[in-house]
């Protein structure tokens, strides 16, 4: 190995143009890659798609075309606090009604009328057209409404339905028109009043408690939501969500779909875009046009004579989250790379003061860097959140190769100068790379190594950022091995910093230290027990973060916007979804009905608020042929003018009740089961499709492998999906307790659907019995990101125990190959085992907590903190076999320490530069990673510098270990 190292940089240092030459035609190369460089801000590409729960999850994101919500909260504008004339010329805040003129103004502008922004051919794009589209709960209470009005009394429970048939024969009628008569009389129905007004059969009041599951849908899950109450009749329960042209004043007549906060202080607007959020440009222009339709609301306002300064309109959700990540991942970018970079220079100019050196330790770093961004163009585009942190992270690695190198080969050119007067620079840069460029190749493939394990990570944002650091590295020890000869074979024979050595090497600061180790090496090695110890009590006691609000960064708008959240709209939050399969239609609405009646006498039912399934929208169809059965022994006519005549027998005009016989004749009428086309396609393509193509004929979906589902849509003949969704009592300030549901939902299916295998559903509370068990093949389990969230936390903490071990075990198979003796492995071991543990004690003591990415702060450190034992034991070790069997071991600890210690403090404090500029990153994962491997790599220092001079020299007269 050593004989084809020498060839090498002899072959570079004799053509050292050539070699530059090839370098940056390379780079050239790479640049051209580095366009090709994209970035991703969706969330679920830092997950394993492989995960029972995030393959669910994006299945059912996939298969039902789901978007993500844009949450628009309008309310009073903050008053500023200077000067007061602002607040004096501000005049009053404005109230809920001139919030919800402001609001009808937004939406118009939103979703425009028939009569605005039409085209050359009469068509009405509007602006919002592909972009936004009417949140779900507007559409499935229009949905209703048509429902009700054509099969309204297939929904009834059976007392109902039975006392309703009895009340239709011209006895019943007679009896509920008398019952009805004092009501009547007291407000006399106008024609074309309410349905409701002139219900004297008590209708539709039986058909608004048959579909009560709809009104906290309709509501989006928030109490005070004013389309809760389900005002007016039951034909028009819920207001339309569609704008109408403008009114005489210029107003929009319009009515949107507000939700009210408890204090009647603001309003909530919740939309749905026509893409999901992790399409960046598509989030970015959505808001672009939520921007230019708040703009032309607040002219508009303006035109009507009110003044909109004092209204505000807060954004929220996926979609701002989405591009706030973007940005905020450029900004890490740029921001980490210029301040590691800046952090490595200003050290390498406190501790060699000379610029030339900086730049002779730089220029590989540079070349070693473009080469890897190139790379990441070519290969790993796009990136995410987590890969971003290679650039920071190879910034502060990449650089410590050129130190060792750069430090060894001054002193070999300094040492000739003092003994010879002279000595060519391919000579001393021969010596260099045969001694120090040894121990730097195998610090540098453990290194590699060590990353390399993070590889099998199922996390692919942990994985591509190790195997960048990996294969930078690998480049970097490339660009060590070329430019840096070249380099120095060009510009001069003497490199900046050499100076001729002295008998007695001038004692530092890191000799004096060493120094005084040795003499209290037992009192030393004592201490460094207790911290170890302390060490390991710490790392057990670790704790694992999972909030979903670290995974992206916040603005400060943005975080404005959810204290305003959660403090107007505390119970507003994001419903749940359950998953159901089965082979059919029916079998699948038949589990989400199952299901809806397990959870109403589930132990969970009182925490959950609302819960609506489209089983409730089709009734079972032996319930439907019972039904229909009945009513077709009924005549319509008849009872039409049954009603007309009791109304005439109690003196009331017939003619005003028109249209309500009309509705009571059309109800009994029904001829025809409701079926899932009847619903309409987009409101079914919300909660039942198909998950993949059975029959060519048939208008299906092809989604190729369903990861996730075990016994699910991937075999042949599980081919439908359905949605129930269920919203916890808990808010958006209760994301814990929430989660804690979840975990609980998840147990409590999987423990009644145990308890249908086993036969025993009835002996187990909240079960479901016999009778109701679920149809075989069609299971339900809850899926979100929340659940996916939940599920990985396990996975994330165990699964980075076994890479630690994996790159233990990597690294100390390296160490051992390049010392060859298990004594020397061992003691070059040491400093980075007691500074990880130590620095797991200090992570612990100080009350942090590990997420995603600092969960990978035992690997990381492992990788990196074992350079600088290999460095110093690969330097005594070789002066042990320079000195033969009467070397003084004192002395050698102290000269290697004086030779070695300054590149070993140096690569450690410009390592802590590159992470530690993470710190300033936007993104909390980014952050942590660079504070937790910072605290790492400088206990490993201190144990370098310490614990292992004191096992050397306390082991010194034992010729068999050291």
């Amino acid at each position: 190995m050593k004989r084809i190292v020498h060839a090498f940089v002899s072959a570079v240092q004799r053509n050292p143009l050539k070699t530059l030459a090839v370098c940056l035609a390379i780079g050239v190369v790479a640049a051209l890659l580095i366009a090709r460089l994209r970035l991703s801000s969706d969330i679920t590409n830092l997950f394993p798609p492989d995960a029972p729960e995030v393959g669910r999850f994006r299945l059912v994101a996939e298969t039902f075309d789901l978007a993500d919500t844009l949450l628009i909260i309008i309310s009073t504008s903050p008053a500023p606090s200077r000067p007061e004339a602002a607040t004096a010329n501000r005049g009053p805040d404005p109230s809920i009604a001139e919030l919800r003129r402001f609001g009808n103004l937004l939406w118009a502008e939103l979703f425009p009328g028939p009569t605005k922004d039409t085209d050359r051919a009469g068509n009405n794009p509007g602006p919002g057209t592909g972009h936004f589209r009417p949140p779900m709960h507007v559409e499935l209470a229009e949905q209703s409404r048509k429902t009700l009005a054509s099969h309204g009394l297939l929904f009834l429970k059976d007392e109902d339905f039975d006392a309703l048939i009895l009340r239709l024969d011209a006895a019943g009628i007679e009896d509920a028109v008398e019952k009805s008569a004092a009501r009547l009389a007291i407000s006399p129905p106008m024609p074309g009043g309410g349905l409701r007004a002139k219900d004297v059969l008590g209708i539709a009041e039986l058909l608004i408690n048959a579909t009560a599951a709809l009104a906290p849908l309709a509501a989006h899950g928030g109490p005070g939501a004013e389309l809760a109450a389900l005002p007016g009749d039951p034909l028009s329960a819920v207001p339309t969500a569609t704008a109408s042209p403008a009114g005489p004043d210029g107003a929009a007549t319009c009515e949107a779909p507000f939700t009210v906060s408890n204090d009647g202080s603001c309003l909530l607007l919740r939309l749905e875009g026509t893409a999901h959020a992790r399409d960046t440009e598509f989030s970015k222009a959505l808001l672009a046009r939520a921007a230019e339709a708040e703009a032309e609301a607040r002219r508009e306002y303006a035109r009507l004579g009110h003044d909109p300064a004092p209204i505000a309109v807060h954004t929220m959700g996926g979609y701002v989250t989405a591009a706030e990540n973007e940005q905020s991942m450029r900004h890490d970018i740029s921001l980490t790379i210029s301040t590691g970079v800046l952090a490595v220079s200003l050290i390498l100019l406190l501790f060699l003061r000379s610029v030339r050196a900086v730049f002779f330790i730089l220029s590989p770093l540079a070349f070693a860097t473009l080469w890897t961004f190139g790379l990441a163009g070519g290969v790993f585009s796009p990136l995410n959140t987590v890969t971003l942190a290679f650039a920071a992270i190879l910034a502060g690695l990449g650089v410590d190769l050129s130190i060792h190198l750069y430090l060894r080969h001054a002193s070999e050119t300094g040492r000739a100068t003092g003994s010879a007067g002279g000595a060519e620079t391919i000579d001393a840069t021969s010596r260099t790379y045969l001694e120090t460029g040894y121990g730097v190749l195998f610090a540098t493939l453990t290194t590699v190594g060590a990353f390399a394990t993070l590889a099998v990570s199922s996390f692919p944002g942990v994985r591509r950022m190790s195997l960048l650091v990996a294969f930078g590295m690998l480049l970097a020890l490339l660009a060590n091995y070329t430019v840096l000869p070249a380099l120095v074979a060009l510009i001069g024979k003497s490199p900046p910093g050499a100076a001729p050595p002295t008998e007695s090497p001038k004692r530092g600061p890191v000799t004096w230290l060493v120094h005084g180790v040795c003499n209290r090496a037992f009192a030393v090695l004592a201490f460094a027990a207790c911290i170890v110890a302390a060490g390991v009590y710490g790392a057990t006691q670790l704790q694992f973060e999972s909030d979903p609000q670290r995974l992206v960064h916040s603005s400060e708008q943005t975080s404005r916007a959810r204290t305003l959240m959660q403090s107007a709209f505390p119970a507003f939050a994001e419903p749940v979804m359950i998953l159901h399969w089965g082979p059919t239609e029916e079998t699948v609405l038949a589990e989400s009905r199952r299901f809806a009646s397990w959870l109403d006498r589930s132990p969970l039912a009182d925490r959950i608020r609302a819960r609506f399934s489209i089983g409730e929208l089709i009734p079972a169809a032996s319930v439907q042929s019972a039904r229909l059965a009945k009513l077709a022994s009924i005549d319509p006519d008849a009872v039409g003018r049954a009603l007309v005549d009791s109304l005439d027998r109690h003196g009331f005009n017939a003619a005003s009740f028109d249209d309500y016989v009309d509705w009571v004749k059309d109800l009994v009428s029904v001829k025809e089961p409701l079926a899932l086309r009847d619903l309409g396609r987009s409101l079914v393509g919300r909660f039942v499709r198909r998950a993949n193509r059975v029959d060519p004929g048939e208008d299906t979906i092809p989604r190729g492998e369903h990861a996730g589902l075990h016994g699910g849509p991937g075999e042949p003949g599980m081919a439908v999906l359905g949605l129930s969704l269920v919203w916890p009592a808990q808010g958006a300030v209760g994301i814990e307790r929430r989660r804690d549901l979840l975990h609980d939902l998840k147990t409590e299916l999987e423990r009644a659907s145990l308890s249908e295998v086993e036969g025993s559903a009835a002996t187990r509370p909240g079960s479901l019995p016999e009778s109701a068990a679920s149809p075989a093949g069609t299971p339900s389990v809850p899926v979100g990101f929340d659940v996916m969230m939940d599920a990985l936390e396990k996975l994330v903490y165990s699964e980075m125990w076994l890479i630690t071990a994996l790159a233990a075990a990597c690294v100390f198979a390296l160490v051992l190959i390049q010392f060859r003796c298990l004594w020397f492995t061992l003691a070059a071991l040491i400093p980075v085992s007691a500074g990880l543990l130590a620095g797991a004690g200090i992570i612990w003591s100080l009350g942090w907590k590990l997420d995603f990415l600092s969960v990978a702060f035992f690997p990381i450190v492992v990788g990196i903190g074992v350079d600088d034992g290999i460095h110093l034991v690969h330097r005594f070790r070789c002066a042990l076999k320079e000195g033969g069997d009467g070397v003084d071991r004192r002395r050698a600890i102290e000269q290697v320490t004086n030779d070695a210690g300054l590149g070993v403090m140096l690569t450690s404090l410009t390592t802590i530069g590159g992470f530690g500029s993470l710190a300033l990153a936007q993104n909390p994962l980014l952050v942590s990673l660079g504070v937790v491997v910072s605290v790492g790599v400088g206990t490993c220092l201190v144990a370098s510098l310490t614990v292992l001079p004191a096992v050397l020299f306390v082991c010194k007269r034992n010729r068999r270990l050291l």
